[in-house]
């Protein structure tokens, strides 16, 4: 080997070897295995608060507790809506799976709102969190919290999380309702329409039905194939699968574990088919085993009308299981240690943007 060579030769060895030393102080400095001691802070996008309870620059203020988190309300910014922070504890690594804060509110407001305002709520870590430092010195593990995490999302006012306690508790307290509403959310982005209107028994209705347009039918078509399949799945997950119809002595037990579960009389008519619920129980399974195969042979206008039957009969379960099931806002609010005090000084007939400075 030539001394030229040789000298390239260790000139990469070296720069290989600072690199390499870099690397792992970057690594100790920021471990990737989050949460950890390192990181174990993250806005939740997606959702906000105003400042009407007049928070001020740098307050981080307590707003609910469960098992693994802890969030805080973060006035970062002047003049600008408070974010929602989770302290997350690394025990959340021992579970099989996390039942995260984020997701969990965002189910409960896509409920709380009939499904006609969602939003998707993203984790957006940070590094050795100081509240006291501005969001822009708080050093986040990436740069997408600019858009996402501190000015983009739900506006809400402090006093709405004690409105949705009730379903916040429910779903990290029962795993039936969170998989049955978890798997209904998922129906409902693959075929949405107004519940409001269709689960209406009134001709009247608020505004024109969202028909798809000619064009647009095709590309419905599997998706509404997905939406029945998965409105069936989210009744199962509360009512389980049907038995045999023609044993009297099943259905009579079948009925029995029905209104143990729910507050929906299986032999009262849905107003929908004109059929008992319990019927339609039975006939909503046998069209998930069909679906896959009728909906490209049905017209359009048929499946779309099996679909939004098969969502509302789903809608109607879930509402039932949570009416039978929820704690008073009281009860629950408690249970989420939530901070009263900050929500009792709500103003209700008031909302700002506006810092307390």
């Amino acid at each position: 080997m030539s001394e030229a060579n040789e000298k390239l030769h260790k000139a990469i060895e070296e720069y290989v070897q600072v690199m390499n030393e870099k690397r792992e102080e970057l690594l100790k400095r920021y471990p990737p295995d989050i949460p950890n001691k390192e990181c174990h802070h993250a806005i939740i996008s997606g959702i906000k608060t105003d400042n009407s309870t007049g928070f001020k620059v740098n307050d981080y203020t307590p707003l609910m507790k469960t098992k693994y988190e802890e969030l805080f309300i973060w006035t970062h910014s002047k003049d600008k809506n408070s974010s929602i922070v989770s302290e997350v504890s690394t025990d959340i690594k021992n579970n099989n799976y996390w039942k995260n804060m984020g997701y969990v509110m965002s189910l409960a407001l896509a409920y709380y709102y009939d499904f006609e305002h969602t939003s998707d709520m993203k984790y957006h870590w940070i590094y050795y969190f100081d509240h006291l430092k501005s969001i822009e010195e708080n050093e986040f593990q990436r740069d997408d919290h600019i858009g996402e995490g501190t000015f983009n999302g739900s506006i809400q006012k402090v006093s709405f999380f004690k409105e949705i306690a009730p379903l916040i508790e429910l779903l990290l307290r029962d795993d039936r309702f969170y998989t049955s509403l978890s798997i209904f959310s998922n129906s409902v982005e693959c075929h949405w329409f107004c519940f409001i209107c269709e689960l209406s028994k009134s001709d009247y209705k608020k505004h024109p039905s969202h028909e798809p347009q000619l064009w647009e039918e095709a590309e419905l078509i599997p998706k509404m194939e997905a939406a029945l399949v998965q409105s069936c799945r989210a009744v199962e997950a509360i009512l389980g699968k049907p038995g045999k119809k023609e044993d009297k002595a099943k259905v009579i037990r079948a009925k029995e574990r029905w209104r143990a579960l729910i507050n929906l009389e299986p032999d009262d008519i849905y107003f929908k088919k004109g059929i008992t619920n319990f019927d339609y129980y039975y006939e909503l399974f046998e069209l998930r085993n069909e679906s896959a195969h009728s909906f490209g042979e049905l017209p359009f206008s048929i499946s779309r009308k099996l679909t939004i039957e098969a969502q509302c009969f789903s809608y109607m379960v879930i509402m039932a299981y949570l009416e039978k099931h929820m704690l008073s806002v009281e009860d629950a609010s408690k249970e989420l240690c939530l901070n009263l005090d900050l929500i009792n000084r709500d103003p209700e007939d008031f909302s700002t943007v506006k810092t307390n400075d």
